[in-house]
């Protein structure tokens, strides 16, 4: 028995299945295009600070008022000392970043529950097993209208 070869013509690509493959590389070349503007604006953004005021005249604020009172807002502990001082640091404790601190006014410190370490009003580790200092941020207040100013 002999192989004979079949003779076959090429495949022949309308006109219609090229423009279609012409559509598509340029619409993917948009699309990339597209993207990568949108990358490279997210890298030349600039990182915004932190800068945000409440009122103390409004809940859920309103402990500020007392001496002792503190709150959490954007990821800062805002506090007012036994002496009358309005101090914000971090909120997080950065032992591992998982646990909310808490401001205990009868120590003027923050203290995180989870694994006690203290931190002084200023942010400076006090005790515990945290090796690293919280973040402290400015704050302005006014009292004639209550509101408490938190930034970097």
């Amino acid at each position: 028995m002999e192989n004979t070869p079949i003779h076959t013509t090429p495949p022949t690509l309308s006109r219609t299945h090229f423009l279609r493959l012409i559509g598509t590389g340029i619409g993917l070349l948009a699309i990339v295009n597209s993207v990568s503007g949108c990358i490279k604006e997210a890298i030349d953004k600039p990182v915004t600070t932190l800068d945000f005021t409440v009122n103390w005249n409004q809940s859920p604020y309103s402990n500020l008022k007392t001496k002792g009172g503190y709150f959490v807002e954007k990821g800062v502990i805002v506090a007012q000392t036994q002496a009358g001082a309005f101090v914000a640091v971090s909120a997080a404790c950065p032992d591992q970043g998982n646990t909310t601190l808490v401001f205990q006014s009868g120590n003027n410190r923050f203290y995180c529950p989870l694994h006690q370490s203290a931190f002084s009003t200023e942010g400076a580790v006090l005790n515990g097993s945290s090796s690293a200092n919280l973040k402290k941020y400015t704050v302005t207040v006014d009292q004639a209208t209550g509101e408490v100013r938190v930034r970097e």
